[in-house]
């Protein structure tokens, strides 16, 4: 019989003669002869990936940062749904082309009662939201495209703490609470040095 294990140093060599050993024991008929394979170099396996990377508007479970284009006002939160939705949330446009309209464009006001409805309904829903707010009051827009993943953790409550960290440590603008649950586990908080940045320029 011959049996195929990857070739990863000397833990394959132990676990080669761990294997030999207990079929000596349990099956002595058997002859097993063990075919150690060398994994592919790295090359080979950045031609080959055998997953799609994820691409991180699709991500869900994350602490992400967003930065104002302009006043560079900063905003850290956190979502178990994909990115893109909770962008959608803060005001961000549903596809590229609306990213790259001017503000002008952005905000001119239709002839058809129907959309004006919408519009209004969509200010009146954008306001609740900081970042949406800073948008409406100083006529900025979010660096959408740019935004980044600071952390990740499919636990929820890991989660808030890895927000609520960040958020004190680094106090960002648009963020209207300082932490999103209490931080029992540390009462003095962490040192920026011990966290990950959310920003380019921290």
């Amino acid at each position: 019989m011959y049996v195929e294990i990857p070739f990863i140093g000397n833990a394959t060599k132990e676990f080669r003669n761990k294997i030999t050993h207990l079929c000596n024991k349990l099956r002595p008929d058997l002859d097993i002869q063990f075919f150690m394979k060398q994994p592919p170099p790295p090359v080979v396996q950045m031609l080959y990936q055998t997953k799609d990377p994820i691409d991180k508007k699709m991500k869900s479970d994350v602490v992400y940062s967003i930065k104002c284009t302009k006043c560079q006002h900063s905003y850290i939160g956190k979502t178990e749904r994909q990115c893109v939705k909770r962008l959608h949330e803060h005001g961000a446009p549903k596809s590229s082309s609306e990213l790259r309209r001017s503000d002008r464009l952005k905000a001119k006001s239709t002839t058809t009662t129907t959309t004006t409805t919408i519009t209004t309904s969509s200010v009146i829903k954008e306001i609740t939201f900081a970042v949406q707010q800073n948008q409406i009051e100083t006529g900025h827009q979010m660096n959408w495209d740019n935004f980044r993943i600071v952390m990740e953790d499919n636990h929820y409550y890991r989660l808030l703490i890895k927000e609520s960290l960040l958020i004190k440590a680094y106090e960002p603008e648009l963020n209207r609470t300082t932490h999103s649950v209490p931080l029992i586990v540390f009462p003095d908080e962490l040192q920026k040095e011990l966290l990950p940045k959310p920003f380019d320029n921290d």
